[in-house]
This record gives structure tokens, C-alpha cells and sequence, in this order.
């Protein structure tokens, strides 16, 4: 990932056995164009293939699920 230029690597100021990785802005971009296509393959395989009375409750706890990771992860600095 650091030689297609999506991450650097630099010595860590609290352990110097570890080292930090960051996205770069070209990292950032593809996580982002990844997470679009992610979205669009769980719309495609997962909500459209089920009947129509349930594709809204499902979608709803794919919401539901998704905003519970984003408000109990840690967020990146």
C-alpha cells in the first residue's frame, strides 16, 4: 500500500518498535470510491433480491447497524 502511495509509514513517538500508518489523500479517495462501491454491492445482493414489503425494514437496520459502528468506533485523528 505505501509503494502505490496510499499510506505512509513513520516511526512512532511512544514505541519505537511500531511504526504509525496514515492515508494518504490518494488513500483517503480510495477508501472513499471503495466505500461507494461496497455500498452499492449490498443494495445490489443484499436489499434488491429481497421482496418489496421487506426491503425497507432491512434497509432500515442496515442504517440502524452502520450509524451504531460509526458511533462506537474510534474515530481516526
Amino acid at each position: 500500500m505505501e509503494a502505490a502511495g496510499l499510506v505512509t509509514r513513520a516511526e512512532s513517538p511512544e514505541d519505537r518498535r511500531g511504526k504509525l500508518v496514515r492515508l494518504t489523500p490518494l488513500g483517503e479517495e480510495t477508501a472513499v470510491r471503495a466505500s461507494v462501491v461496497h455500498l452499492e454491492n449490498i443494495k445490489r445482493y443484499f436489499v434488491q433480491p429481497l421482496p418489496a414489503v421487506d426491503r425497507e425494514r432491512f434497509a432500515e437496520s442496515l442504517r440502524i447497524l452502520s450509524h451504531t459502528a460509526r458511533d462506537v468506533l474510534p474515530r481516526l485523528p
